[in-house]
């Protein structure tokens, strides 16, 4: 891999993160207030449509690298530090916060909220074993599984007929849901196409296309993006889920080649902690919404614009501020929160 395709990665990564606190934040609550609701809806769902694509694709394509050098005891291991620690980490971290946020007589925080504990027993064992608390990391838990079975993965991409038979299933199920419980079909297909591409990374028709895409003017990409994502905006309540997907995944391409733009730039630390911030994010989230519903003095768009921006940057500070305490002071618990990840682009 180029130098630069990795750095258009790191953008990619940091890019997505970020866009996904801003879908996390307030809600659906005021999409319908006119022109200015519009702009809240795009940012949280228009916007959104090409982070957990572009997340699951360069997944696949970086597993399958993996699996083609690796034996699976190998890669388990790997992935334990990985993903599996951190998962039981961050999930045990908000199952204690969510006890103790209902243990505290705050009023302005219901037990009916989503990040504090209902009072039950099993709640506490979900919280640490399926992120009941921790809502985000469905995907971290659909990442081990399909690392369980990578090596199945790894046959599937290097056979093209069963590789084609498999997506086109795929995508037929995908007529009726994208996910099946909490697994995203969605999510598989972007894993698939990603473990292909890095399969075929130097196949002579890929690199024809690729230099075909190239000849097309750069300003192309962001334009079509940008008329895209309002399209997902204004229809994704209304369309076929299957539509919906491939609007995505047609999405994520724009997106990534959107990337050219910042493929001969610096990348900094600050940058490549992406990993934390999306493991952070989701409660410190919806705390800070929360605590602005009931402060800000105002109502309707305007408050609810205001706490989508402010609020989202404010939870990337507080994010980028912890890491940099627990690197400085803490090492060993910063490394098992951020599953021993590694600066790549800005040493």
């Amino acid at each position: 891999m180029s130098k630069e395709t990795s750095v258009k990665i790191s953008y990619g990564m940091f890019i997505s993160c970020i866009v996904i606190v801003l879908h996390h934040s307030v809600g659906d609550v005021f999409y319908d207030v006119g022109i200015w609701g519009g702009v809240i809806e795009y940012l949280h769902e228009g916007l959104f449509s090409f982070s957990m694509p572009f997340f699951f694709f360069w997944s696949g394509y970086f597993m399958m690298q993996k699996a083609q050098k690796e034996d699976i005891q190998h890669i388990i291991s790997t992935k334990m530090r990985s993903l599996v620690i951190p998962y039981f980490a961050w999930n045990t971290i908000w199952t204690l916060f969510a006890v103790m946020l209902a243990l505290i007589p705050l009023n302005i925080f219901s037990k009916s909220a989503v990040f504090v504990w209902d009072g039950k027993t099993v709640s506490i064992l979900k919280g640490i074993t399926l992120y009941q608390y921790n809502g985000q990391y469905w995907y971290l838990f659909q990442l081990i599984i399909l690392t369980i079975f990578c090596k199945l993965i790894q046959r599937i991409v290097e056979n093209r007929k069963l590789y084609v038979t498999v997506i086109l299933l795929l995508l037929a199920i995908c007529t009726i849901d994208t996910k099946v419980g909490f697994f995203s079909i969605e999510g598989l297909v972007c894993y698939l196409l990603g473990g292909f591409y890095s399969r075929n990374y130097e196949a002579p028709k890929l690199m024809k296309i690729r230099d075909n895409l190239n000849t097309l003017p750069k300003l192309a990409y962001p334009l079509s993006l940008i008329v895209l994502t309002v399209i997902i905006t204004v229809s994704y309540e209304t369309i076929p889920e299957y539509v919906l997907m491939i609007e995505n995944l047609i999405a994520c391409f724009l997106f990534w080649n959107c990337l050219d733009y910042f493929k001969h730039l610096k990348v900094y630390g600050w940058m490549e902690i992406y990993f934390f911030i999306y493991s952070f994010h989701e409660t410190p989230q919806l705390i800070i919404n929360k605590l602005f519903s009931v402060t800000v003095p105002l109502t309707g768009y305007a408050a609810a614009l205001i706490n989508t921006i402010t609020g989202a940057v404010l939870t990337i500070l507080v994010a980028e501020l912890l890491a940099k305490i627990l690197m400085t002071f803490s090492p060993k618990i910063w490394m098992i929160l951020n599953g021993r990840r590694k600066f790549i682009n800005s040493k």
